[in-house]
């Protein structure tokens, strides 16, 4: 569920109050006037923990769910990739309350008009006309992600469709200290490892996005798994009678000196800078068509 996701926060209400709400209280919601909300966007820029918010997001919901990345619904074969698209909806309907999951949305629903035969403007209109529909599919709910909303069809993303566009944005020192401690929570520490020390590393790990800061720990325990196998190995080349370590290894401070070395942004400067010029263009204009005066 969320607690396994740090930061982020105000996303996160905003998708509890969008799918778990309805789905934990279905007859209050049955009785009441309300157009419940067919479907969210999830944009920011890669190792934004889209995908875990997600996920965590169809966790703390209880539904089940279907996950699909946009380019396996191509096919070479006329109306089949948009034959595969119904299916999954009717699945989806036949398993209510389930979640539909479109990672890589972009590649899915581009903007009409492409050369590619009229392929992706068919994908289009059958996902409109399905989002139109998710009224009578009751109890199903559908998620996207994506690193490029300025990409996709702009019919998709008007209201009734897609109603809540969330931004997942670069984590700040704050957040990321969030997301070291969540990321800590099931792994053991030596006493000689200073949490603060941790926490130190996080905030200053500038242009670090939440994934880095999870691979920097997972680096951390694959040192320490690494140190534990080779201790065996020298222990049993001794000849000395040792049985196999069962327990999880404990991390050490060299362990995290040794992580330390490789850890590194994902994202280079410019393609920090490229993602996020993106996004602010997409959210004025979408601020831009919403606003209007008295």
């Amino acid at each position: 569920g969320f607690e396994t996701i740090g930061g982020l926060d105000d996303v996160k209400a905003v998708l509890d109050d969008a799918m778990a709400l309805p789905a934990r209280y279905p007859k209050i919601f049955a009785q009441c006037p309300l157009r419940l909300p067919t479907g969210v966007l999830l944009y920011g820029a890669p190792g934004c923990g889209k995908t875990a918010l997600a996920q965590a997001a169809i966790a703390n919901a209880k539904l089940r769910s279907i996950t699909i990345k946009g380019p396996e619904l191509f096919s070479k074969y006329y109306g089949e990739s948009e034959a595969t698209l119904r299916r999954l909806f009717k699945r989806a309907q036949d398993a209510a309350p389930c979640a539909l999951f479109f990672d890589e949305f972009e590649s899915l629903v581009p903007r009409r008009g492409s050369s590619d035969g009229g392929v992706s403007d068919r994908m289009v209109n059958q996902f409109l006309t399905l989002l139109d529909g998710v009224d009578s599919l009751v109890g199903v709910y559908v998620i996207c992600a994506t690193t490029r909303p300025d990409l996709i069809d702009p019919a998709i993303l008007r209201p009734g469709r897609l109603d809540h566009l969330l931004y997942c944005p670069m984590p700040d020192a704050d957040a990321r200290v969030i997301i070291l401690r969540v990321a800590c929570r099931d792994e053991t520490f030596a006493a000689s490892v200073d949490m603060k020390y941790m926490e130190s590393v996080a905030r200053n790990a500038v242009g670090c996005t939440g994934a880095d800061i999870v691979a920097f720990i997972d680096e951390c325990s694959a040192c320490a798994t690494r140190r534990v196998i080779e201790s065996f190995q020298d222990a049993t080349a001794r000849g000395e009678t040792v049985s196999e370590p069962t327990e999880r290894p404990v991390i050490e401070r060299g362990d995290v000196a040794e992580a330390l070395k490789s850890m590194q942004p994902s994202l280079s400067p410019e393609s920090a800078a490229f993602f996020q010029n993106i996004h602010e263009k997409f959210h004025q204009a979408r601020s831009a068509k919403t606003s209007f005066k008295a």
